[in-house]
């Protein structure tokens, strides 16, 4: 009877301890599967965490600081301080360049002018305006207000010549020559051209009609040291020079001199008159 009772005791505390013993493995497998998966799960919040370290570091490194953008802003500026620098340097030599040709021309022009009277009279050679004949000063004083100045208001002979009055011709004499320049007054010219002059009524009567020149000038050169100019000058004949102006017909000239200027506030003075062979050059 006592086997009998204990045996269905006994089978059931098996199965109780059976069951138990495999709920606590469940729950044993249960915690291990959850453990590693917090482990798991703590790792994947490291690995963020370091990523985002990484990615913070990757990130500074790549900005721009802002004393980089200070040195770039600076740099670009200097760029284009140079390039305007540049530009406006362009623009000053070319307006330069073409003020020094116009300036260039105009004196050209300005002593083309002043040396005509000269030239017209084929002057001889002189280093000293003391070496200059009397005559020879009054001719080109007179040919330089005839072509020079302002006729309009000379009064005319009966013979419809101009009446220039002496002291007209000494002042023309000292715009050429120099102010300490001076002329004996006196009848001058040839049979081609004369200028006569009255000394009862102190004039020079003049014809209008300018009509025969030995030369006229053509500047080929010029040179400036110290308020000096050292001008070459080609003689043409006023017939070939015309040809040459208006009709493009190239000629030679007779022969050509060098002429020295001097030049002082903003007036010129005729210095000396050479042949182009007596020029030594240094």
């Amino acid at each position: 009877m006592s086997k009998n009772n204990k045996t269905p005791n006994t089978n059931r505390d098996n199965v109780l301890n059976e069951l138990l013993n495999e709920f606590d493995e469940e729950r044993m497998s249960e915690n291990a599967d959850n453990g590693r998966g917090a482990e798991e799960n703590l790792n994947d919040t490291e690995k963020t965490v370091d990523n985002a370290e990484d990615n913070g570091n990757v990130s500074s490194e790549t900005a721009v600081s802002p004393k980089k953008h200070t040195f770039y802003f600076a740099f670009a500026v200097l760029v284009i301080l140079m390039a305007v620098v540049g530009i406006v340097s362009i623009a000053v030599f070319a307006v330069g360049k073409i003020n020094n040709a116009v300036n260039s021309s105009s004196l050209r022009d300005e002593y083309t002018r002043f040396l005509l009277p000269v030239v017209a009279n084929d002057i001889a050679p002189f280093e000293n305006e003391n070496e200059l004949s009397n005559s020879a000063k009054i001719n080109c004083s007179i040919w330089n207000i005839m072509l020079n100045h302002d006729t309009s208001l000379y009064k005319l002979s009966d013979t419809g010549e101009f009446l220039i009055p002496e002291y007209d011709v000494e002042y023309s004499c000292r715009e050429i020559f120099g102010s300490s320049s001076g002329i004996v007054h006196r009848t001058v010219g040839s049979s081609d051209m004369s200028f006569i002059y009255s000394a009862e009524n102190h004039v020079y009567s003049c014809s209008k009609d300018l009509h025969y020149l030995n030369y006229v000038p053509v500047i080929t050169e010029m040179k400036q040291e110290n308020g000096m100019y050292t001008l070459t000058v080609d003689y043409y004949s006023p017939a070939v020079r015309l040809l040459s102006e208006n009709m493009g017909i190239e000629g030679e000239a007779e022969k050509t001199m060098k002429y020295i200027i001097s030049r002082y506030d903003g007036k010129d003075t005729l210095v000396a008159v050479e042949f182009a062979s007596d020029i030594v050059v240094s």
